[in-house]
Order: structure tokens, then C-alpha cells, then sequence
């Protein structure tokens, strides 16, 4: 790795669920990331407090175009199940995928993140990070959210 790379030049925020209280039986997505622009993509699930009987589901899905088109699951890229009874409040938990997992050859480059709460609410956010970008800085393809790079 070049020294003088920053995070930024080879890591994007691609997608995200800003915090919030996500209501029972409530699905929230993320952006869609381009995974034609990256190698892989990494998603951060935090969850905050669970409230009593509260569960919290969170998986990658795939599209064919970036506003969700044709969607459907990625095999195998779904966490277990946080409860509040299992001790799943304030925790983390880490999906990881790369471009070659996706369904390439039907046209599938878009990956999201899918969080859905059932029962109860709790509090969550996501991150999806576009990783090792094909093209610097990878910066470039950061959500509009992102406010400010020091």
C-alpha cells in the first residue's frame, strides 16, 4: 500500500441508515453502492437499545440498477438475529461481499443493506464502505451525505 494514500482515497461511505428508531416490522435500505467501482464492500450494522422482545435482521441484497430494481438477496450474507433477550443490544455486527458474489452475469452490480426490525423497535444505523476502490480517490463515490473529509 502507498504510504501516502488516505483511508478516503481507497475507502468509500457507499450507503447508509443514519441512526434512528427503527419501528416494529419496519424495513429501512441503504444506498446502493456500484460494486463495479470496488472489490468489495463491507457493512456496519449498529444497534443500539433493543426494546423488550425486539428483534433486528440485517442482509445484503443485489439490484440490477441503483435505485433497487429487480432486488433480491445475496446468498449467505445475512446476520443472525439480534434479540434484547439474547443480550443483541448495543452491539455490532459485520457483513461482508465482494463484486464476484453477485449475480454479474443477469446484470446484477448494486448492493444494499437491508435492516428490518420485528416485534419491537430499536435503535440502529448502517454503514456500507465501498472497498479498495478500481478508481482514486475513491472519495469520489461517497453518499451526498458526507458532510466534510479532514
Amino acid at each position: 500500500m502507498n504510504a501516502k494514500l488516505k483511508g478516503s482515497d481507497i475507502v468509500a461511505i457507499g450507503g447508509v441508515i443514519d441512526p434512528q428508531s427503527n419501528a416494529a416490522s419496519a424495513t429501512k435500505t441503504t444506498d446502493y453502492v456500484d460494486m463495479s467501482l470496488f472489490e468489495g464492500a463491507m457493512a456496519i450494522i449498529n444497534v443500539g437499545a433493543i426494546t423488550s422482545t425486539g428483534k433486528v435482521d440485517a442482509k445484503i441484497v443485489q439490484a440490477t440498477a441503483s435505485d433497487g430494481t429487480n432486488k433480491k438477496d445475496v446468498s449467505d450474507k445475512a446476520i443472525t438475529q439480534l434479540t434484547e433477550a439474547g443480550s443483541g443490544s448495543n452491539k455490532q455486527a459485520i457483513i461482508n461481499v465482494f463484486a464476484e458474489e453477485l449475480d454479474i452475469n443477469n446484470g446484477f452490480r448494486y448492493v444494499a443493506v437491508e435492516i428490518t426490525n420485528t416485534t419491537a423497535a430499536a435503535i440502529v444505523s448502517v454503514n456500507v464502505l465501498g472497498i479498495s476502490a478500481k478508481y482514486n480517490p475513491a472519495s469520489d463515490n461517497d453518499v451526498a451525505s458526507v458532510a466534510e473529509i479532514v
